[in-house]
């Protein structure tokens, strides 16, 4: 199968976000949820987004998907064409009547041979750990599973940005972290260039290659941290590092300034 990106692509200029302001207009009223955003994303990265509540990490999202316009166009710059792009919500997303299978090819262009997008849905099947469940239908997948199907129907359409929007908040503790590292396994494989909004900083540093920490709302980047773990990761390995500590408090005390400013704010 082939990747998403070429090894050569990765790391090369992806996205820029510059000077973002963004509002949501309704009868007549404005509600900032972004301000003065610049950000600049590397193909292949993997970027984490921690925040208050509301403070508009989901519409960062929401405009990098095209759902919604920011105030200048021009504040989004793609280098290349728009990339195929797949989002994945904290509410689990497979269709209730359709099985593994038939959810999992859904994403793959129809211009693709029926027998292809059948034997490229079974490949990203296999890989999320659902071969099991192939013949099951949505309606009989657990929330774990059925948010496994969801990355895998957004892979297996060769998605190279793939935008989370807490997709693990909803599932216990232990499925999460199975989750977090089928995730980590798969994004190592695919090479998509991935947004990922979270509220655990642990997640967080798990997962990104750089943590973007956004100010209370209307939000722009408080600070960005690089995780210095090396890859692949294990959470309880990396929470055992003699920086781990460092790098949650600091991302910790940041997050809570934020919090207080808000609810000032509000």
């Amino acid at each position: 199968m082939p990747d998403v990106l070429t090894r050569s692509e990765i790391g090369k200029p992806f996205l820029k976000v510059d000077k973002l302001d963004f509002s949501y207009r309704r009868d007549k009223k404005v509600t900032p949820a972004l301000s003065n955003l610049s950000l600049d994303v590397a193909a292949g990265e993997f970027i984490c987004l921690v925040g208050p509540s509301g403070c508009g990490k989901s519409s960062l999202l929401r405009i990098l998907s095209g759902l919604e316009r920011p105030e200048r166009r021009e504040s989004i710059k793609w280098y290349g064409k728009p990339p195929r792009t797949g989002m994945i919500f904290q509410k689990a997303s497979a269709f209730p009547w359709m099985t593994v299978q038939k959810n999992v090819e859904y994403g793959i262009d129809r211009s693709v041979p029926k027998d292809q997008r059948a034997t490229k849905a079974t490949e990203w099947i296999e890989r999320m750990g659902l071969g099991p469940y192939t013949h099951r239908r949505g309606s009989e997948l657990s929330g774990g599973m059925a948010q496994r199907v969801a990355i895998a129907r957004a892979l297996a359409a060769d998605t190279e940005l793939l935008l989370l929007d807490e997709p693990f908040a909803a599932v216990d503790e232990p499925t999460r972290i199975q989750l977090q590292q089928d995730l980590l396994e798969v994004w190592s494989a695919a090479c998509p260039t991935v947004f990922f909004v979270t509220h655990s900083i642990s997640e967080a540093l798990l997962l990104s290659d750089r943590v973007v920490l956004m100010t209370a709302v209307p939000a722009s980047v408080h600070s960005i941290v690089e995780p210095p773990f090396a890859r692949p990761r294990e959470l309880m390995e990396i929470q055992a590092d003699d920086e781990y500590p460092g790098l949650a408090s600091e991302l910790w005390t940041g997050l809570q300034e934020e919090m207080l400013r808000q609810r000032v704010a509000r």
